[in-house]
Parts: C-alpha cells; sequence; structure tokens
C-alpha cells in the first residue's frame, strides 16, 4: 500500500464519519421530537382522561340532583298532602253536626242551670251554653273550660 492510497482511504473514513455525525445529528433530533410528541400525547391523553373523568362525574351529580329533586318532590307532596289530610281531619272534627245529645237525666236540675244542655262529640260529653253556643269541657258535672263554640250547628274548637 502506497501512502496515496492510505491518504485516499483516510479521506474515505472521514467522509463516512462527517456522514454518520450529520446522521446522528438527524438522528438526535428526530429522537428529541419524538420525545416532546410523546409528551405532548402524554399530556393529551391525561387531560383526555381527566375530562372523561369529569364527565362521568359529572352524570353521576346530574342523576343524584335528579334524585334528591324527586325526593324533595315526593317529600313536599307527602308533607302537603299531610297537612292537607291533617286539615281536612280537623275540619272534619271542627264541622262534625252536634247531633249526638245527651239524655236530660245527666244534668242534674239542681247543678246546671236551664242555660246549659249537655252535649256528646267523639263519645265525649261537653256543656253547651245555649245563650252564647260556648262550649264547655266538663269537670265534676260542671262546666269547666270554655274550649270552643257552636257555630251554624257545628262545633268549633278554640
Amino acid at each position: 500500500m502506497n501512502s496515496e492510497t492510505i491518504f485516499n482511504y483516510i479521506k474515505e473514513i472521514e467522509i463516512k464519519i462527517l456522514d454518520l455525525q450529520k446522521k446522528n445529528e438527524i438522528l438526535m433530533k428526530d429522537n428529541e421530537n419524538l420525545k416532546n410528541e410523546l409528551n405532548n400525547f402524554n399530556k393529551v391523553s391525561i387531560i383526555t382522561n381527566l375530562n372523561k373523568q369529569i364527565s362521568d362525574k359529572q352524570v353521576t351529580i346530574d342523576i343524584l340532583e335528579k334524585k334528591i329533586n324527586f325526593f324533595k318532590i315526593d317529600t313536599k307532596n307527602n308533607l302537603l298532602e299531610n297537612k292537607i289530610n291533617d286539615n281536612l281531619l280537623e275540619n272534619k272534627m271542627n264541622d262534625i253536626l252536634i247531633d249526638d245529645k245527651i239524655n236530660d237525666n245527666l244534668i242534674e236540675d239542681n247543678l246546671l242551670e236551664d242555660d246549659y244542655e249537655a252535649i256528646r262529640y267523639k263519645k265525649k260529653d261537653y256543656y253547651l251554653k245555649i245563650k252564647t253556643n260556648e262550649i264547655y269541657d266538663i269537670k265534676n258535672d260542671k262546666p269547666n273550660n270554655h274550649i270552643g263554640n257552636l257555630v251554624n250547628n257545628k262545633l268549633k274548637f278554640i
């Protein structure tokens, strides 16, 4: 081998080395770009995953809010229904006609004056003051506390 051949061989190797360095540089840039792209993809994937979780939670929240609203409405309806039923029952109890009169022999003539009349309501005895239509409960066979009035032949408790 002569010196010229060695020189050409070295030249070729230097050219190959430069070419490999350029390729390495390009591959390093490509590698860096791929790393950035992967990092961005991971960020997008995390964000997408978080958005999906948020959407799922929002659906759960919406379902629970509907259930809450249903129970609120149901509770309000029950309360309203109970209140209406209570009012109807109270009105029915308060507005029952006083038909059930007690026997006159339950009133001792010497105990009460003629202005009281004994009446029975819901299996309980009361005195009706005839002049004022006031209803009194009975204690020791005498009118005790004023508990209501007779209005249009209906008992109205106070």
